[in-house]
């Protein structure tokens, strides 16, 4: 870098300090940080992250992911343009899991506003992303960083651990200046680097071997319990749950593992633990009924279908289209024999979703014979052919 390009930054800093001091921006209102959520949720669901990475400001965010380095200003200006070129793509990376998503409810974080989105996956796992939101100059809301709460962290901080190592790899220089540094983790962004490129290509075998490898003084820290865990996820449940536990030993109270931990008492078959935990998480959350689902159908694990039937109501109470809580107690109402109520979900969900078949849905399927050669279900398909109710002529009866 020139000398004219390094001092290209000074200049713009003096000029600020001889300017006007700028008044703070005015905090979002609730009223736009919900639709702001609302937004970025739906961006989510299309799949278009372009579209939420356009509402980040790249600038703010790396600021946050650089803050505290005790280094030089050539070194400093390194890293930040490292990361500004390696943002976009690690966060379309990191939100292409993420299938469906939901909006829940502005919140504050420290002293920050933020939107509160839950994010689901396609093979129904879920975790909850907290944008921490403030104005541009236009007035429009921007996303400066956002909390994940599987990770406990902001994703600044996450960046930071993900691409330092592959910034340091290629600046030589830069490595010998930052890893004489006292922290251990700065002593191994080397073996970070190998870490990073097996997690991207999917091989998650050699990546967990790669962090068991690691000194012993790295192996309780909170990111490397968090990675072993992940990468765990992906190999096969005994690999997960030691994972789980040897996260759960050293650090017990880390916010972090709530949500690995109730996997954790669902594989060792203690379900009323899991229970305890998905209500504590239910709280920090400030309400979801999601959770409200996952209790509902831990008390299902647990042998207990009256609780379940509960719960599930208490999650359609705060979101009435949630189709998963309606499969769990119409294979509640199956397990009972329960044909009335089975009659009554089906209704409910015709009525709840209009244009929806459930005669046609239960026509064929061989857990419903029961059902369908009751007096109820009879009964409840001549009152679907009645003038003015939805009904399938094919299962019209006389």
């Amino acid at each position: 870098m020139t000398k004219a390009v390094r001092l290209f930054p000074i200049l713009l800093a003096a000029a600020a300090l001889a300017a006007e001091p700028k008044p703070p921006p005015v905090p979002p209102t609730d009223a736009e940080c919900i639709q702001f959520g609302t937004d970025l949720a739906a961006d989510l669901t299309r799949g278009d992250r372009a579209a939420v990475i356009r509402t980040l400001d790249p600038f703010a965010f790396v600021d946050r992911a650089t803050a505290g380095f005790d280094v030089s200003e050539d070194l400093l200006i390194g890293l930040r343009e490292g990361m500004l070129s390696r943002v976009n793509e690690t966060l379309e990376r990191s939100l292409a899991a993420f299938k469906v998503a939901r909006f829940l409810r502005p919140e504050i974080r420290g002293t920050e506003k933020r939107v509160l989105v839950r994010c689901e996956t396609s093979t129904g796992a879920v975790n909850y992303l907290s944008f921490a939101c403030t104005r541009r100059a236009s007035g429009a809301l921007k996303w400066i960083d956002v909390y994940i709460f599987m990770s406990a962290e902001d994703f600044s901080q996450t960046l930071r651990r993900i691409v330092l190592p592959m910034i340091l790899e290629s600046k030589k220089g830069l490595l010998e200046n930052l890893a004489a540094g006292d922290h251990a983790y700065f002593r191994h962004l080397l073996e970070f680097a190998r870490i990073a490129e097996l997690t991207q290509q999917g091989k998650n075998r050699e990546a967990l071997d790669a962090l068991h490898a690691l000194p012993a003084e790295l192996q309780t820290d909170h990111y490397i319990l968090f990675m072993k865990v992940r990468l765990a996820q992906g190999i096969n449940n005994t690999e997960y749950l030691h994972a789980i536990e040897e996260w759960e030993k050293a650090e017990p109270q880390d916010p972090a593992l709530l949500m690995a931990s109730i996997d954790g008492d669902v594989l060792r078959k203690d379900y009323h633990a899991a229970i305890a935990k998905a209500t504590l998480l239910d709280e920090h959350l400030g309400g979801d009924a999601y959770q409200e689902y996952l209790i509902a159908g831990l008390h299902h694990l647990a042998a207990e279908p009256a609780a379940a039937r509960l719960s599930a109501r208490h999650a359609l109470a705060q979101e009435p289209g949630m189709l998963r809580a309606y499969d769990l107690l119409i294979v509640l109402a199956l397990e009972a024999g329960n044909n009335a109520d089975l009659v009554d979900l089906l209704q409910e969900i015709e009525m709840k979703f209009p244009g929806t078949d459930m005669a046609k849905a239960v026509a064929t399927e061989p857990r419903y014979s029961g059902l369908r050669s009751s007096a109820v279900f009879a009964a409840w398909l001549n009152v679907r052919s009645l003038p003015g109710l939805p009904a399938d002529p094919a299962t019209r009866h006389p």
